[in-house]
């Protein structure tokens, strides 16, 4: 598995209930610990940050988050895609 998936391996821990990714070399802004906390009091299941214009992609690695909690099974399905070879073969 490339490194670069590692961050999404949490998602398929059965005893954590909710895992944030973030790119270590990116300062923490005021406006994202504000979406990550409103997202965090929310029943919403996934919190995905863009808010510059060259966030283009659906989900940037680096600025999401789950409630695995909320829906296991959708939680193991998305484990089960990072997991899938044909994906890793792609990073």
């Amino acid at each position: 598995m490339a490194p670069k998936l590692w961050r999404f391996l949490p998602v398929g821990d059965l005893l954590v209930d909710i895992v944030l990714s973030r790119d270590l070399d990116s300062p923490l802004l005021q406006r994202e610990l504000d979406a990550v906390n409103q997202w965090l009091q929310s029943n919403k299941l996934v919190h995905i940050m863009r808010d510059h214009p060259h966030h283009t992609m659906p989900m940037l690695a680096g600025l999401w988050g789950i409630h695995t909690r909320l829906n296991r099974t959708f939680s193991q399905e998305f484990f089960g895609m990072i997991l899938d070879k044909n994906l890793q073969q792609k990073y």
